[in-house]
């Protein structure tokens, strides 16, 4: 009598039958624990290094996990199929119906559903926005492109006087700012293979003219669109899109008086990340100011009448921050941060006046923030931190740079920094901090809003967040206080807000909304 059962504990082809081997998920699950414990654990380390090293040990232990269970956790036929079956289906799935649409200011990715729309059509009271007298904010970082709106004070109780939103409209993508004058209120932004240029109605959202050009600009990192905000002066618009092309186009009409290629002209190769010099308009000099992105083009001024070349000078890589006009020691001069270097060129030839290496190449976005006493305070992320420097006039003539002190926790990753009353505040690595500008020393550390962006107004702060929240603060050297919380926007938010009093646009890559902020 002969049976196909066996009794004697042996697997079909003979060898003994072995239980599951259990041991291999130890160090797996020693180094899904351990490795980011010890990477946030480290010091000196700038955020978004943890972040990443983080993410690289979580798709190693992802590895081993399914390598332990296609090969090494002895499941046999079916079992084995049916493990790796469902793990690969459930990839399968996830892609399908998830994708990574960018990254936040820490490198963390931002997922969202594919069948996920863009939002509606304008939408809002509009006459919420009754007849006021509306202030400027024509240029980046405001009137004097510092990060300051002047002359206002904001009431302080949002509970009391809530934000009133006037309006809510789709907006390409783009990581641009709004730059106001009088009733009109200019952006950048992405249409397919078309870089636009468009001017909406300040009080009701209606877009009133657009200007296209055909350029398209994307990473799978930094998304896609314009990086620079317009700057408007004497009636006329400035922009300069994310491949270097400078325009000079009418507020009324956004017909085109000239246009620049300035990478062309420079012979620059794209930048990793875009071009975002916001132009300087020196109008005293009728010259429009920008970084093309060469070495030997630092800067290049383009005449205001006719879009020629008056001079270009430099001799420094390109970075990702904005020129500055100031005087330092006595000499007009414009400063623009690097790639490796902070440089200060002639407001009149661009000859080079003075420089100071930048310790690390880490991506140098931040303005330079000009102080009182001959003083520059320079900042970016990556572990890079801030240094302050003093200008002096040597016997010669020639201007020399002084370190005063330097701090790794000053991390303004692409931010703006405020100071005021010898101390400067700001979003350093994603966290509202406070330091003390006599020696760099941190103050407090306030909550993380993320990598946004700030506007003083008095005494008080708007914190644009990464979130899409708009948040109300008051600062002093003691501490901070956290006075009201609008959840403006609902997705990533790098665009800096712009505040013509009473009237602040907010936007991001998706969708711009304006609100009407109660003044005292």
């Amino acid at each position: 009598m002969t049976t196909n059962a066996r009794d004697d504990g042996a697997a079909p082809d003979g060898r003994a039958a072995l239980g599951l081997r259990w041991w291999p998920l130890l160090p797996i699950a020693g180094l899904a624990l351990i490795g980011p414990g010890a990477l946030w654990s480290l010091g000196g380390l700038d955020r978004a290094w943890r972040v990443l090293g983080t993410m690289i040990v979580g798709v190693l232990v992802l590895l081993a996990f399914f390598l332990w269970l296609a090969l090494g956790a002895r499941l046999r036929g079916r079992a084995r199929l049916g493990a790796v079956g469902a793990v690969l289906l459930g990839a399968l799935a996830l892609l399908a119906n998830v994708r990574v649409v960018g990254v936040s200011g820490d490198l963390v990715p931002v997922l969202e559903w594919r069948w996920g729309g863009r939002p509606a059509e304008l939408t809002g009271p509009g006459a919420e926005a009754a007849e006021v007298t509306v202030a400027d904010y024509p240029q980046f970082q405001g009137p004097d492109r510092d990060g300051f709106v002047r002359g206002v004070q904001l009431q302080a109780d949002w509970t009391a006087h809530p934000p009133i939103e006037v309006w809510r409209r789709p907006v390409g993508e783009a990581w641009s700012a709004f730059a106001i004058a009088g009733e009109r209120a200019v952006t950048q932004e992405q249409d397919g293979e078309d870089e636009l240029v468009v001017c909406y109605d300040l009080r009701s959202g209606e877009r009133l003219w657009s200007h296209a050009e055909t350029a398209r600009f994307e990473r799978n990192v930094g998304g896609i669109g314009p990086r620079a905000t317009p700057t408007i002066a004497d009636g006329r618009v400035f922009a300069m899109g994310a491949t270097g092309i400078l325009v000079c186009l009418d507020l009324e009409t956004g017909a085109p008086s000239w246009r620049a290629d300035t990478w062309a002209q420079a012979k620059a190769k794209p930048k990793g990340w875009g071009d975002a010099c916001s132009p300087l308009v020196m109008a005293d000099a009728g010259l429009v100011v920008v970084n093309p992105g060469t070495n030997a083009w630092t800067l290049a001024a383009y005449r205001i009448a006719d879009g020629e070349v008056a001079w270009h000078a430099g001799g420094a890589r390109p970075g990702y921050s904005s020129p500055v006009r100031t005087t330092l020691a006595g000499r007009d001069q414009i400063l623009m941060f690097c790639d490796n270097r902070l440089v200060a060129q002639s407001a009149t030839d661009g000859a080079p006046l003075w420089e100071v290496r930048w310790l690390r190449r880490a991506q140098c976005v931040s303005t330079p923030l000009v102080l009182d006493g001959d003083r520059v305070l320079v900042s970016s992320g990556y572990g890079a931190g801030g240094r302050l420097y003093r200008i002096t006039r040597a016997e010669d003539g020639t201007l020399e740079p002084e370190e005063l002190w330097h701090g790794g926790r000053l991390a303004a990753k692409f931010t703006n920094l405020i100071p005021r009353d010898g101390v400067v505040y700001g979003l350093t690595d994603g966290v509202l901090s406070a330091f003390s500008l006599e020696d760099g020393k941190r103050l407090w550390r306030g909550p993380r809003y993320g990598h946004g962006q700030v506007i003083a107004v008095g005494e008080l702060l708007l914190v644009q967040a990464e979130s899409g929240a708009l948040v109300l603060v008051r600062v002093d050297p003691d501490g901070f206080e956290e006075l009201g919380r609008v959840d403006a926007l609902s997705s990533k938010t790098w665009n800096p807000p712009a505040f013509a009093p009473p009237f602040l646009i907010v936007r991001n890559d998706r969708e711009a909304v304006c609100y009407r902020l109660a003044i005292r």
